[in-house]
C-alpha cells in the first residue's frame, strides 16, 4: 500500500466520518450535567480560571490577565499561563457573538472549544499514523482515540482546561516533523554550500520536506503560546537526534537530514516565538521558566547548538571510524562542560533548567501533597495501585505495552527509519514522565491510541487465512468448504474478542465519565452563590488591578470556584501561593496566632468542608511543616478471634483551628462565626453537613468579676440556616482577683444572615454555679463591644 501522501478517500473517508460523529457524540454525553437551567457549569478545577480570563479577553481582546490581585489576595500574583488558549476561545465568542457576547455565550463557547480540539486532533494524528505504519493502523488509531478514556475526559464539553489544546498541538508538530523526515532529500541540497545555493531548486517537490519541517517548528512555537510545560516537546527532539546520530554511526547511515530537518524546525520555533517574548516579557521575570520569557528562547537556542554539536561530533566520529559505542561517551563530555558554562554565563538559566527538571521529576513538599502529581502506579503512601491506567486507558494500556515490544523488535529487522525511531523516543518521553507524574497521562493518550491501533492490526495480520496462517496452501486445497469455513470462524471470533477486549472497556469508562462529570459539587456551587448574594461585594473583579476590600481563606483546591462563581478574591488556589499562611491557619491551635493570619491577610470569610478533615488534613499538615502522624492515635479492637487496628484523630487534631471550625462550629473561638452552611451531610458518627461558611469578627468582650480562678463559660443555643441546632462555647478562667474576659462572636439579634435563631447568651460560673443572662447585638459583635456581667 502507498501511503506517502495524506488523503482520505474511498471508505477511508466514510469511517473517518463516523468515528468522528461517534467521538463528538460521547463527548458531548456531559452537555445535560454542564448546561442546566440556562447556567453552565464548567468541569474541573483550572477550567474556572480559564473562564475568567476569557471573559477579560473577550472584553478588552486581545489583552488579557497578567498580574491578578484576586488571586494571593492582598499581594496579587503574577499569572504564568500563557495567554493563547484564551484568546482563541474569546475571538471564537467574540465571532458567535457578533463582537458583543454575553456571559452565557462566552461560558458556552469555552465549554465546546474542548470538544472542537480533540476531535481536530483526530487529522495529525491520522496523518503521522499513516507515515509511521499505513493509512489501516492510521483508522484504526483513531478510532481508539475517539474511545479513549485518557483524551475523552480532556475534550469533554464543559472541561474548558488547555491540556486538549497540548494533545492537538504536539501531535500536529510531531506530524509535520515526521513527515519531513520520512520525505527524500535532493543530493543537491544535502551537498549544497553557501557559494551555489543559488543553483539549488526550490520548486515545492525538493523543499518540501523543509516546508513541512518549519510548519513543525511554527506549531511548536504556538505551543509554547499555549502551555509553559511546551518546552518538553522541543527537548524532546534532541533526545531524538541523540539517539538517530547514534544509530546512523551504527549503521553507517548519513545524518544530514536529520540535521537539516532538525535544525529547521527548531529555527522556525525561534523565528516565530522571539516577537512575542519582546512583547509579553515582564520586568523581574526575564529568565522564569513558569512565565514566557526569554528562558523560552534561551532553550530553543540551546536545543539549536547541541543538535549542530552533536552533527558535528557525529561527523568526527565517523571520519575517524571511531566504535559507534563511543559517541555517547564523546556527548557526555561536551553536555558536562555545557552545563558547567551555562551556570557561569547565565546562572539564571541554569537554575530555570534545574527547577524545571525538579517540577517535572514531582519533587517539592507541596506536589507530593497533588494527587495528580503522584506516579503513576503510586497513591500516596506508596501504595501500588493501577486505578489510574484502567480510569485512562483500561485495558488499551496492556495491549499498548504489548504493541511496543513488538515494534521495537521490528524496527530493528526494518533497520530502524527515522520515523519509527522519533516515535520510540516520542513514546518513551512521554511515558518516562506519566511515570513521574500521572498528570502527564492526557499526552500519552496519543501514544497509546497509536500503539493500541498497532496492536490491532499486527493481530489482523496475523489471523489472514491467506498469508499468516499456519495452514499451508497446499493443504488449504485438500480441506473442504466446512473445514475452511471452521477455521475462517474460529479466527473471526478470535478477531471479535480482541476488539471487543479494547472497544467494551473504553467505551464503559468513557461514557461513565462523560455522563458523571467532575463539576463542582452542588453544595459548593450553592454555597459560593450564596456568598456571592449575602456578603458586601468587593471591587475590580472586572479589572484586577487593584487590591479588593477583603479576601477569602480556603483550601488551594477551591481557590478558582471561588474566583469565578462567587467574584471574591481568595488567599490561594490552583498557583498555590499563599499556601503556607492557609496551611498554618488551619492546622494551629492557638487563636491568636490564627487571628494574626487573617489580619495579615485582610481575611474576611473562611470556607471549610468535610474533605478538608477526612482526606486532605494530611496534605494540610505537611505543607505546615508538621508530621501527619502526630495527629492520629491507633486503637486494637478484638472481633470474632481477630484483631484490628483503627485510627483516628488525637487531641492535638481536634485542638486545631480547621476542627474548632468545622466540626465544633466556633465553640472556644470568640472571633470566628459560621454564618452559612450547605445542606448535605455525608459523616455519619457526627453529623456535619458538607460545606460551611465563617465569617471573621472582632466580637463581643463580655468580661466581669467572678470567684478567683474560676472557669467562667459563655453559651448559647443556636439554629443554623438549615435547621439544625448546636450548642456554641467559649470560657476563661477568672484570675486572682476574679476578673474574666470571654470573647463571643454570635449576635442574638440584628443578624443580616436570613434563617438564624440564636438564644440569649448564659454566663455561667462552673465552680460557684452561678448564671446571668444576656443578649448581644449585631452592632456589638462587629465593634468589638466590651459588656460587663458580673456574676457576683
Amino acid at each position: 500500500m502507498h501511503y506517502d501522501d495524506f488523503s482520505l478517500k474511498g471508505n477511508t473517508k466514510l469511517y473517518f466520518v463516523l468515528i468522528s460523529l461517534v467521538a463528538i457524540c460521547i463527548r458531548l454525553l456531559s452537555f445535560p450535567k454542564v448546561f442546566v437551567d440556562n447556567t453552565v457549569h464548567i468541569i474541573g478545577f483550572d477550567s474556572y480560571y480559564h473562564l475568567r480570563r476569557i471573559q477579560f479577553t473577550t472584553t478588552n481582546f486581545p489583552d488579557y490577565i497578567k498580574f491578578d490581585t484576586y488571586v494571593n489576595f492582598p499581594y496579587g500574583f503574577e499569572i504564568g499561563w500563557p495567554p493563547l488558549y484564551d484568546q482563541a476561545v474569546s475571538f471564537l465568542a467574540l465571532i458567535i457573538g457578533f463582537g458583543s457576547p454575553d456571559t452565557l455565550t462566552v461560558e458556552l463557547t469555552a465549554a465546546f472549544f474542548p470538544v472542537l480540539l480533540g476531535i481536530l486532533t483526530f487529522i495529525p494524528l491520522y496523518y503521522i499514523v499513516s507515515k509511521i505504519f499505513n493509512k489501516d493502523v492510521a483508522l484504526l488509531s483513531v478510532g481508539v482515540l475517539a474511545i479513549l478514556p485518557g483524551h475523552i475526559k480532556q475534550s469533554l464539553f464543559g472541561n474548558s482546561d488547555h491540556h486538549v489544546a497540548e494533545i492537538l498541538l504536539s501531535t500536529a508538530a510531531y506530524a509535520f516533523f515526521v513527515a519531513a523526515l520520512k520525505l527524500p532529500v535532493s543530493n543537491k541540497i544535502l551537498s549544497a554550500d553557501v557559494k551555489n545555493i543559488k543553483k539549488i531548486p526550490f520548486d515545492f517537490s525538493s523543499t518540501r520536506h523543509l516546508l513541512y519541517a518549519v510548519c513543525a517548528g511554527i506549531l511548536l512555537a504556538v505551543s509554547l503560546l499555549t502551555w509553559i510545560g511546551s518546552p518538553i516537546f522541543i527537548g524532546l527532539i534532541a533526545i531524538y537526534v541523540l539517539i538517530q546520530f547514534t544509530l546512523d554511526i551504527k549503521e553507517n547511515k548519513s545524518s544530514e537530514h536529520t540535521t537539516i530537518i532538525s535544525s529547521v524546525t527548531l529555527l522556525a520555533t525561534l523565528i516565530f516565538v522571539i516577537p512575542f517574548v519582546v512583547k509579553e516579557v515582564r520586568p523581574g521575570l526575564e529568565m522564569s521558566p513558569m512565565f514566557l520569557s526569554w528562558f523560552q528562547v534561551s532553550f530553543v537556542i540551546f536545543v539549536i547548538i547541541s543538535v549542530f554539536t552533536l552533527s558535528f561530533i557525529s561527523r568526527f566520529v565517523k571520519t575517524k571510524k571511531i566504535v559507534w559505542w563511543y559517541y555517547p561517551l564523546f556527548i557526555f563530555i561536551p553536555a558536562i562542560i555545557g552545563i558547567f558554562l551555562i551556570k557561569i554565563i547565565s546562572p539564571s538559566l541554569y537554575w530555570s533548567i534545574m527547577s524545571g527538571l525538579k517540577y517535572l521529576a514531582g519533587s517539592g513538599e507541596i506536589l507530593k501533597t497533588v494527587a495528580e502529581a503522584q506516579p503513576l502506579f503510586f497513591d500516596p503512601g506508596n501504595v501500588f495501585t493501577l486505578s489510574p491506567i484502567w480510569y485512562y486507558f483500561t485495558f488499551s494500556f496492556f495491549a499498548a505495552i504489548w504493541a511496543l515490544v513488538i515494534f521495537i523488535k521490528n524496527m530493528e529487522k526494518e533497520n530502524y527509519p527515522p520515523e519509527k525511531v522519533f516515535f520510540l523516543i516520542w513514546t518513551i518521553v512521554i511515558f518516562s514522565l506519566t511515570l513521574s507524574q500521572r498528570r502527564f497521562m492526557y499526552l500519552l493518550s496519543i501514544n497509546i491510541a497509536i500503539l493500541t491501533g498497532y496492536f490491532i492490526m499486527m493481530n489482523f495480520e496475523k489471523l489472514k487465512l491467506n498469508k499468516h496462517h499456519k495452514v499451508s496452501s497446499k493443504k488449504l486445497k485438500t480441506m473442504n468448504h466446512k473445514q475452511v469455513m471452521k477455521i475462517g470462524s474460529w479466527k473471526g471470533l478470535i478477531i471479535i474478542v480482541i476488539l471487543a477486549i479494547i472497544i467494551f472497556p473504553n467505551l464503559y469508562v468513557s461514557i461513565s465519565a462523560a455522563i458523571n462529570p467532575r463539576l463542582p459539587p452542588s453544595d459548593w456551587e450553592e454555597s459560593l452563590n450564596w456568598l456571592k448574594e449575602n456578603t458586601p461585594q468587593t471591587s475590580y473583579y472586572a479589572n484586577a488591578s487593584e487590591i479588593p476590600e477583603y479576601g477569602v481563606l480556603s483550601w488551594w483546591d477551591y481557590g478558582n470556584w471561588i474566583i469565578y462563581i462567587a467574584n471574591r478574591p481568595v488567599v490561594t488556589n490552583n498557583f498555590q501561593p499563599g499556601l503556607d499562611d492557609v496551611s498554618r491557619f488551619f492546622v494551629e491551635s492557638n487563636e491568636s496566632k490564627a487571628k494574626a493570619i487573617l489580619d495579615a491577610r485582610n481575611v474576611r470569610y473562611v470556607i471549610t468542608d468535610d474533605e478538608l478533615i477526612l482526606k486532605k488534613f494530611k496534605s494540610i499538615v505537611s505543607i505546615a511543616g508538621k508530621n501527619p502522624n502526630n495527629y492520629y492515635q491507633s486503637k486494637e479492637i478484638e472481633n470474632n478471634n481477630s484483631v484490628t487496628t483503627i485510627r483516628f484523630e488525637n487531641e492535638r487534631f481536634t485542638s486545631t483551628i480547621l476542627w474548632s471550625l468545622h466540626v465544633n462550629d466556633c465553640s472556644d473561638l470568640g472571633c470566628m462565626r459560621l454564618i452559612y452552611e450547605s445542606n448535605t451531610t455525608r459523616t455519619k458518627i457526627t453529623p456535619v453537613k458538607y460545606v460551611k461558611i465563617f465569617e471573621y469578627v472582632d466580637g463581643a468582650n463580655i468580661f466581669g468579676l467572678a470567684s478567683p480562678n474560676e472557669t467562667v463559660v459563655a453559651h448559647t443555643n443556636i439554629t443554623t440556616n438549615r435547621g439544625r441546632t448546636f450548642t456554641y462555647y467559649n470560657r476563661a478562667i477568672a484570675n486572682e482577683t476574679g476578673w474574666y474576659r470571654i470573647n463571643v462572636p454570635y449576635s442574638n439579634y440584628g443578624t443580616p444572615y436570613e434563617g438564624w435563631k440564636i438564644e440569649s447568651y448564659n454566663i455561667r460560673g462552673l465552680e460557684s454555679n452561678t448564671s446571668k443572662e444576656v443578649v448581644i447585638s449585631e452592632a456589638e459583635i462587629i465593634s468589638g463591644e466590651n459588656i460587663r456581667v458580673n456574676l457576683f
